[in-house]
C-alpha cells in the first residue's frame, strides 16, 4: 500500500511540473507571433524525399518528424530556432524570422549527407 501511495504521489508531482513547463513556454511565446512552420526535407545530392526527420525547437517541447513524402508541419515562434537532424545526414540549425508578417511558411530543406570514414589501421 505504501509503494502504491509513493507511485501516485510521484505521478502526481510529475503531472504538475510539466503542467508549470507548459504555463512557462505559454507565457514566454504570449507576446511572440506564432505561426505555421511547413515543408518537404530531401536529400542534399538528389530530390530524394526523407522520412523519419526529427524536426524540433531545441529546449520546448515542440517538434515532429517527416511523414514518408518527407512533409513536415508543426507550430513556432517567430524567431525560433529550427533543427532538422537525421541519422547520417548533418543536422541543420534554421532561424525563423523574428519580423515575420505570414501566419505560415513553407520551405524547401536540403539535408547534407554526412561522410563518415573509418579509420586505417596498418
Amino acid at each position: 500500500m505504501k509503494k502504491l501511495a509513493g507511485r501516485v504521489l510521484f505521478l502526481t508531482a510529475l503531472c504538475w511540473m510539466q503542467f508549470f513547463a507548459a504555463e512557462a513556454q505559454l507565457r514566454l511565446i504570449k507576446d511572440k507571433q506564432i505561426l505555421q512552420f511547413s515543408g518537404r526535407v530531401v536529400a542534399g545530392d538528389s530530390l530524394t524525399e526523407l522520412e523519419g526527420v526529427a524536426v524540433y525547437v531545441p529546449g520546448t517541447t515542440r517538434g515532429t518528424h517527416t511523414r514518408k513524402s518527407g512533409y513536415f508541419s508543426m507550430p513556432v515562434v517567430a524567431g525560433d530556432t529550427v533543427v532538422f537532424a537525421a541519422l547520417g545526414f548533418e543536422k541543420l540549425y534554421m532561424t525563423i524570422p523574428a519580423n515575420i508578417k505570414e501566419s505560415s511558411l513553407t520551405l524547401s530543406i536540403r539535408l547534407e549527407e554526412r561522410r563518415n570514414t573509418l579509420p586505417l589501421w596498418m
